[in-house]
């Protein structure tokens, strides 16, 4: 037997760990990881200057060699320390890619997957990188915390740290379906509440999945004996086993939601503070593409802020690759979604194609022209034929990310409507017309995350379609633009241009000849358009990147702080120490939404002081519950003039077509064939438009008119039903009694009537 180590220079010693790049030279790598790319150089080296700092964030862009940078680094913690590290995906798909690249780097990497009890003994000892999913580590039964593993990592890599973060909060939130014995159990215990919206419980409880409140915590607070008790009953049922653990004992900083077909209780921001396995790590490094909003990490994770101040951004990063977005609508309100669909079709026939939709049954909708719908356990099986191309044409359900398709597995990309909300809270924050950028953050990383499917590397190119009305709208608005990345700004903003471009095109041309042209210069590889865009984008992009948010920074610890101090019991310190992130909210529905936060904390103990900042919280936000005994409000918009209201709405758009779309988008919500609380909602919208101040008494107040347009000192009340025939009588006298109503909490001197039909 050869012992080589006995034949060793005097003084020879392996690489110093600290030394990220003399690491990576000493493994035993593939052909295919012979050298390091310019921007892995850059993230290794800054990496390695942080070693001695617990929390690092690095953004890289898509295909910028973010997995090796992350492995190699992470490689280095475990030489350094012979101590466990772990590496966290989102998705199981995103764990096995981790495992291929750390086979090719020469690293020992083995998974942890579910149902496994025990990590394997190689990852204990600190020998191999322990890969899982976040699920595996932050939930309520984490194997983790068993008592014969108790297993804390020395170092974490916590990979695409945003879709990360969703994962880690759906372990905090407890979801129980109608049907089951659990939310039975729970219902019966929520009787007290029932005093709250009393409108809106009529609906929940007949079943309607469209209605939805948030049982305020003032209520909440004397449910939580009940609540606790029926949970208990049904602590081993598979939906609440896995999460309850985590809320037991801190259901007072939850927020709870009741919707004709679900409650929903989670935790109002994730309890990680606690969490050993997290919380004691010596080292935490937060890795993304899109990373947009530098506060989020801090705000949700307790990622220390400075590091999400000072984030690693290589300079020699090459950016996201080619992607010519397409909003048909924006060119011709005729080319609809039905419109893309055919198009899509057509565009099989030479490229692949993939449609990415909100929900199954969107999905479902696309095997009518053809595409191979995928659901579930198929989605890497149908991956790997898209890579191989023995399919063309595939639709995938709510699969924003954890889908790669490099180069030609996807040349046409299509995102079918805005993705839905994951659950009531997000539905509840993201609601109407009211929506503010940081409470669509989710949806709107979701998408930027869709938009990367098919664009995997700064050489890589795609033709990405925004199908409809809707989403092109949702991308246009100001708020919304603000919490994307600095490329997909610009992308959006030459869809506006290359719109623009498309209307004014040959004349004898149709528009949906026009827009097939378009997409054409980007498949064919036209020199002009590569110019075009790396001018229009790639510089513009290089030149606007985002500067880091320091108030957003201080107001997401704060908040995360307030927190911390909260569960330890301190109220009257929990309630200073969020002061900060109310002073830097970006935006009026922000402050408000921060000062219910506030107020809720106080109510344990200043009672008087909690119900004063929840009636200011109200006044900026519609969307926060009613303080008991307050008199309903005007709009605030009901005070300014129509014109200056239109204005308003109007510069609230990017792009002037944009505020077009968003006009033609409303007619089909306002189809008479549509559902009572979706018509409403399309109907306040329009009085948005119209420069009223446009409300919904019933569904904000629990009584009242189902809506009202008030332009002082006139208001229209209305009253929209979805019965057909004439109307009875009994609808006259609810119009009387809404009109009684709204002279009794208005100030405006003259009220219109009317009644519109559903």
């Amino acid at each position: 037997m050869f012992d080589f180590k006995n034949r060793l220079k005097s003084g020879a010693s392996p690489a110093d760990p600290r030394d990220r790049l003399a690491v990576f030279a000493s493994l035993d790598r593939r052909t295919s990881h012979t050298t390091l790319r310019d921007t892995q150089r850059d993230a290794l080296e800054a990496l390695g200057a942080r070693h001695n700092q617990r929390d690092v964030v690095l953004k890289l862009s898509t295909g910028g060699g973010k997995t090796t940078v992350a492995l190699v680094h992470l490689h280095a913690y475990m030489l350094a320390s012979k101590l466990p590290v772990a590496y966290l995906c989102p998705r199981r798909q995103l764990v096995q890619q981790v495992l291929n690249e750390a086979r090719a780097l020469g690293l020992a990497a083995i998974e942890y997957p579910p149902q496994q009890p025990h990590p394997a003994a190689e990852c204990l000892r600190g020998e191999a990188i322990l890969v899982c999913t976040y699920d595996k580590m932050f939930n309520a039964k984490s194997t983790f915390r068993r008592d014969d593993v108790r297993l804390v990592p020395h170092a974490i890599v916590l990979d695409d740290a945003h879709a990360g973060l969703e994962e880690i909060l759906e372990c905090f939130t407890l979801r129980l379906t109608a049907g089951s014995a659990a939310h039975a159990a729970v219902l019966e215990a929520f009787a007290p509440a029932r005093s709250y919206q009393e409108a809106k419980w009529i609906f929940v409880d007949r079943g309607d999945p469209a209605e939805l409140l948030e049982v305020p915590y003032w209520i909440w607070t004397t449910l939580i004996g009940p609540v606790t008790r029926a949970l208990e009953t049904h602590s081993d049922d598979h939906a609440v086993k896995f999460i309850w653990p985590h809320l037991r004992e801190r259901l007072r900083w939850c927020r709870c939601f009741v919707s004709g077909s679900s409650i929903e209780i989670g935790a109002t921001l994730p309890f990680v503070s606690d969490f050993e396995p997290y919380a004691q790590a010596e080292h935490r490094l937060f890795t993304s593409a899109t990373l947009a909003d530098d506060s989020a990490v801090v705000r949700a994770l307790g990622c220390d802020a400075a590091a999400a101040a000072a984030p690693i951004i290589p300079p020699s990063d090459a950016g996201v690759g080619e992607r010519m977005v397409i909003a048909p609508t924006l060119i011709d309100p005729a080319l609809n979604r039905e419109w893309v669909m055919q198009w899509a079709k057509s565009m099989a026939t030479a490229y692949n194609v993939v449609v990415l939709c909100p929900s199954e049954k969107r999905a479902q909708e696309w095997a009518g022209v053809g595409a191979e719908v995928v659901l579930g356990d198929a989605v890497d099986n149908a991956v790997e034929r898209l890579r191989a191309r023995t399919v063309r044409f595939v639709a995938f359900a709510q699969r924003y990310d954890g889908v790669d398709l490099p180069d030609d597995a996807c040349r046409f990309l299509v995102l079918d409507g805005i993705p839905q909300a994951s659950g009531l809270a997000e539905r509840t924050d993201s609601a109407g017309s009211l929506r503010s950028g940081i409470a669509m953050r989710p949806t709107v990383h979701r998408i930027e995350q869709g938009m990367g499917r098919a664009v995997r590397s700064h050489v890589d190119y795609a033709v990405v379609v925004l199908a409809g009305e809707e989403l092109a709208t949702f991308v246009s608005h100001r708020d919304i633009e603000a919490y994307m990345g600095a490329a997909t700004r610009q992308q959006i903003d030459l869809a506006h241009d290359l719109a623009r471009m498309a209307r004014e095109g040959v004349a004898a041309a149709t528009s949906a000849e026009r827009v097939h042209e378009l997409a054409l210069t980007c498949l064919r590889r036209d020199a002009g358009w590569k110019q075009f865009y790396d001018q229009q984008v790639r510089q513009l992009a290089r030149a606007s990147q985002r500067t880091i948010d320091a108030k957003a920074i201080e107001g997401a610890a704060a908040e995360q702080g307030a927190l911390d101090v909260a569960l330890r019991g301190d109220t009257r310190k929990a309630a200073d120490a969020l002061q900060p992130a109310i002073a830097n909210a970006p935006s009026d529905v922000e402050r408000g939404r921060m000062l219910e936060r506030l107020a809720s904390i106080q109510w344990e103990h200043d009672r008087d002081m909690s119900m004063r900042s929840q009636a200011r919280a109200r006044e900026l936000n519609v969307n926060v519950a009613l303080p008991p005994g307050s008199a309903p409000r005007r709009s605030p918009s009901a005070a300014h003039p129509q014109a200056t209201n239109v204005v308003r709405w109007y510069r609230g758009f990017t792009k002037p077509g944009a505020a077009v779309a968003e006009i033609v988008a409303l007619r089909p919500r306002l189809a008479f064939t549509s559902d009572a609380k979706p018509f409403e909602a399309a109907f306040r919208d329009l009085g948005i438009i119209l420069g009223a101040g446009s409300s919904r008494p019933e569904d904000e107040y629990g009584r009242g008119p189902d809506n009202v347009y008030d332009w002082a000192p006139v208001a229209w009340v209305f009253e929209v039903k979805n019965e057909r025939g004439l109307l009875p009588k009994v609808d006259g006298e609810q119009m009387l009694a809404a009109m009684q109503w709204h002279r009794e909490n208005s100030r405006s001197a003259r009220v219109c009537r009317s009644s519109s039909r559903a």
